[in-house]
């Protein structure tokens, strides 16, 4: 009877690294294949203002201008969501919301949209943390493979429908009612607002 050869070091720790390796592809391609097939009722969305109107609110907080919520922005982001973002985006919205609600009942035991400001700030810091920890070749071939991920989709549309909106043009930048003639490049002085018109 022959006795089977002993397996190396350098064979066991390769079989754990192809092993590992396989493990974290296959969990890669259930993501990727769920972004593209997943299909998403606009009323997830429009039940889940709530959620939305808090996220915001910790993008652009209140201070002495109005915030996100007051300037009506979640229903700015709703609409863009509904009508301009592709399925892709709006199934990675779909996935951000799911996720910020389980680590949030799991850390606070409770829905993100009812957990005190200071909460909402933490929770969302670190899961943008976990998400855009770091500008390496990680990173970009997720974001290659998946696109724009939920926290930067949601600062992109909520800084846009900030800007857009009334209190964001007016209160939080520098506001010209007749801006005149256009003018291409306008040195800044010292503390002063974005021109919101020029």
């Amino acid at each position: 009877m022959r006795k089977s050869k002993p397996i190396s070091r350098r064979q066991a720790v390769l079989g754990i690294v192809v092993g590992i390796g396989s493990l974290i592809s296959l969990l890669y391609f259930v993501k990727w294949f769920r972004l593209r097939t997943m299909k998403v009722d606009d009323v997830f969305f429009e039940t889940h203002l709530a959620l939305l109107s808090a996220i915001t609110e910790v993008i652009i907080p209140e201070t002495d201008v109005p915030g996100a919520r007051s300037s009506g922005v979640p229903e700015f982001v709703l609409r863009k969501i509904k009508w301009v973002l592709t399925e892709e985006e709006r199934n990675t919205i779909y996935m951000g919301f799911d996720n910020l609600e389980k680590v949030s009942h799991l850390r606070y035991a409770k829905e993100f949209s009812v957990c005190t400001f200071r909460e909402q700030t933490e929770l969302f810091k670190l899961l943008e943390w976990r998400e855009l920890r770091n500008g390496s070749f990680l990173f970009k071939v997720k974001r290659k493979l998946f696109g724009n991920s939920f926290f930067y989709l949601m600062k992109q549309l909520t800084v846009e429908g900030y800007c857009l909106s009334k209190n964001g043009a007016t209160l939080a930048m520098a506001y010209d009612p007749i801006p005149g003639e256009y003018q291409a490049c306008i040195p800044l002085q010292k503390n002063q607002k974005a021109w919101a018109t020029k």
